[in-house]
C-alpha cells in the first residue's frame, strides 16, 4: 500500500491521463527555446482569432485592447498562438481563455501594473521579498513527465503570512516563468505542497480559489496534478473548502501523500516525481534556494528584455542538484560577480528597479 490517500474527490492520476500525458518524457535541455514556428493551421487559426477579436464589443475586451495599444509585444502573435495551442486550435475557446486571462490579469495587478512585462522589474517590482520568503516557488527541475513543478511550503508561514493579493501575484509570475519552457507549454505543470507545518489559520480561501481557477481556466498552460504531502493534521478540517475551489477535473487529480518520509517519497515516485525532484525538506535531494531563483530570474529578464537573447531557465529531471546555483557559476555568464555585487547594478541594467530591490538583488548574488 502506497502513501497516497483519496478523499471522495481525489483519485489516481490514471483516471484522468490523456494521450499527451502518457507519451510524456523528460525534456532533454534546460535552455530557453523558441516554440516551433507557426504552421499553416496555426496561421489560419490566428487570422480567425484576430477576426473574432475585432468583432467583439469594446467593453468585453477593454483590458486586451489597452495592452495592445501600450505594450503590443505582450500580445503579439506568439502570445495568441499559445492560447490557440492550449485549446487545440478551437478559436472560440481560445478567445474566451485569452479574454479571461487579460480581464483577470487586470484584476490581479491593477490598472498601473497589469500591462507591464511579467518580470521582477515590471509587474512584480514590489514583490521581491515575497518571492524570497519561499512560501511558493518554481522548482529548477521538471518532473519525469516534462512538467513544471510549483512547490508550496507551509514552513515560511511560521514567520509571517503574506496577504492573499500578494500570493496571487506571485502565483501568476511563477506560471509565466514556467511557460518559458516549451515542454511545459505542452505538458503543463503540477503542484507539490509540503503541509507538514500547516495550521488551520494558514488556509486562505481567497488565494486558493484564485490559484485554482486561474491555473485551470486562464493561462495557456494546463494544471495536471496536485500532490499534497503530510496534511493529515489539518486537511480533514479544510477538505470541504478545498473541494469547493477545485474544478471537477482538478478534484480527480488531487492526491494526498501521508506517512513517513520514505513512504511519501515512494508514493510520489509513482507519479513521475523521483527523489532528485523532491526538495530536501520533504526528504528528497533537491536543494531549493529562493535567492538563487531571484538571481537567475534577474539575469534572464535583463538579458531577454534588454537584448532579446535566449537564456537558461529551467532544467529537466535528471541532475538532482540545485540547477540555478550550477548555471550561475559557468563561464558563459557575461557579467562578473564583482559588478553584480554593486548595489546599483541591477537598477542600472534594468532601469526601473527600486533601490530596495536593487540592494536585495545584489545581496542575493554574494556568496
Amino acid at each position: 500500500m502506497n502513501g497516497s490517500t483519496s478523499f471522495p474527490f481525489a483519485h489516481s492520476q490514471e483516471e484522468f491521463k490523456d494521450d499527451d500525458d502518457m507519451a510524456a518524457s523528460p525534456s532533454s535541455t534546460n535552455r530557453l527555446q523558441r516554440v516551433d514556428a507557426p504552421n499553416e493551421i496555426e496561421i489560419a487559426a490566428l487570422h480567425s482569432l484576430k477576426d473574432e477579436i475585432s468583432n467583439i464589443p469594446h467593453h468585453e475586451k477593454s483590458s486586451l485592447i489597452h495592452v495592445q495599444r501600450v505594450q503590443p509585444d505582450l500580445v503579439n502573435d506568439d502570445h495568441m498562438i499559445a492560447f490557440l495551442r492550449a485549446e487545440n486550435y478551437n478559436v472560440g475557446l481560445a478567445l474566451k481563455r485569452l479574454l479571461r486571462y487579460w480581464e483577470h490579469r487586470y484584476k490581479v495587478f491593477g490598472p498601473e501594473k497589469f500591462s507591464l512585462p511579467m518580470t521582477l522589474n515590471g509587474a512584480m517590482r514590489d514583490h521581491m521579498p515575497a518571492l524570497k520568503q519561499g512560501f511558493i516557488t518554481l522548482l529548477p527541475l521538471l518532473d519525469e513527465a516534462g512538467r513544471a513543478i510549483i512547490y508550496s511550503n507551509s514552513a515560511p508561514y511560521k514567520k509571517s503570512i503574506p496577504q492573499a493579493e500578494e500570493k496571487i501575484q506571485v502565483w501568476w509570475y511563477l506560471l509565466h516563468v514556467a511557460m518559458e519552457n516549451p515542454s511545459v507549454t505542452k505538458k503543463g505543470f503540477i503542484i507539490l505542497a509540503n503541509s507538514r507545518e500547516s495550521r488551520l489559520n494558514n488556509f486562505d480561501g481567497k488565494w486558493a480559489l484564485a490559484a485554482c481557477s486561474s491555473g485551470d481556466r486562464d493561462f495557456p498552460i494546463r494544471w495536471r496534478e496536485a500532490h499534497v504531502c503530510h496534511a493529515n493534521a489539518v486537511f480533514p478540517f479544510v477538505a470541504s473548502a478545498v473541494k469547493a475551489v477545485l474544478s471537477p477535473k482538478q478534484r480527480k487529480s488531487f492526491i494526498l501523500h501521508n506517512g513517513s518520509d520514505e513512504r511519501v517519497l515512494q508514493s510520489l515516485s509513482e507519479y513521475s516525481l523521483p527523489i532528485h525532484c523532491i526538495p530536501t525538506d520533504l526528504g528528497g535531494t533537491l536543494q531549493v534556494s529562493t535567492d538563487a531563483f531571484i538571481k537567475e530570474r534577474l539575469l534572464v529578464e535583463c538579458d531577454t528584455f534588454d537584448t532579446n537573447k535566449p537564456h537558461e531557465v529551467v532544467s529537466s529531471a535528471g541532475d538532482g542538484v540545485d540547477v540555478y546555483g550550477q548555471e550561475l557559476q559557468q563561464d558563459e555568464m557575461e557579467i562578473s560577480r564583482d559588478n553584480m555585487s554593486h548595489p546599483g547594478f541591477f537598477a542600472e541594467s534594468c532601469h526601473i528597479m527600486s533601490d530596495d530591490d536593487a540592494k536585495l538583488a545584489s545581496e542575493s548574488v554574494k556568496t
